[in-house]
């Protein structure tokens, strides 16, 4: 299940119980440290990914890794007849110099246990005061098929002042980006950014075979500052 269904649920249930519909409490898939059903730590993690990020200082980007629970047991409900498997989303633990973050994720951070809890997906958020753990966060990489143990992604940002005045910022491929506010991001700059830098639509999906992935952020409101 993707972040934006688990999203969409849980409003779903929020709304549900408030109007008092429904037979029973609706509850978050988020598991929390102290819940009877948080998973229990890895000490000898085996299976790592190398990560890297290079964020202009004038972006302010946070980063999340969530783990989901696989076993069918290990469900909660989050609206009216409708459940989802239990995850956990925490900070990713980045060490940072000037623009640039790096860092190893341990696909097994968690013994498997009875609810066979595995990775997930890695996620951001950009924007200051932006919350990497709710409505703001954007899958970056999740679990899926890999045909590279390498990948360099690309993230084009800009802010969006008429949609949002507290948090304006947009973040996408350049393309999306191009599609959705033409008038900010000009058909002659996606003309001039090669097809491999203007940035994936979905996010890459990756197993445990996929060893490094570099991530570019840009910043085109800062770009177009220089320019002028």
């Amino acid at each position: 299940m993707t972040t934006a269904n688990l999203l969409g649920l849980g409003l779903l249930g929020a709304l549900l119980e408030l109007c008092g519909c429904g037979n029973g409490p609706f509850q978050s898939p988020v598991v929390k440290p102290g819940d009877p059903d948080y998973p229990v730590l890895n000490p000898s993690p085996k299976h790592m990914l190398r990560f890297t990020a290079v964020v202009p200082s004038t972006l302010s980007v946070q980063f999340m890794v969530s783990y989901q629970a696989q076993a069918g047991q290990c469900q909660r409900t989050v609206g009216l007849g409708a459940s989802s498997q239990l995850y956990v989303s925490m900070p990713l633990q980045l060490v940072t110099s000037q623009g640039e973050y790096r860092g190893d994720v341990a696909f097994d951070a968690f013994q498997p246990g009875s609810c066979n809890w595995s990775f997930s997906d890695i996620s951001y958020a950009e924007g200051p005061g932006s919350d990497p753990s709710g409505a703001s966060k954007r899958e970056l990489v999740s679990v899926g098929g890999s045909r590279s143990s390498h990948y360099s992604l690309d993230i084009w940002c800009i802010k969006v002042r008429k949609l949002d005045q507290k948090h304006p910022e947009r973040c996408s491929s350049l393309r999306i980006l191009n599609m959705d506010f033409a008038d900010l991001v000009l058909d002659s700059l996606l003309r001039a950014t090669p097809v491999d830098e203007q940035g994936l639509n979905t996010p890459t999906t990756i197993n445990l075979e996929t060893e490094s992935i570099d991530v570019r952020f840009h910043d085109l409101d800062a770009d177009r500052s220089e320019q002028h």
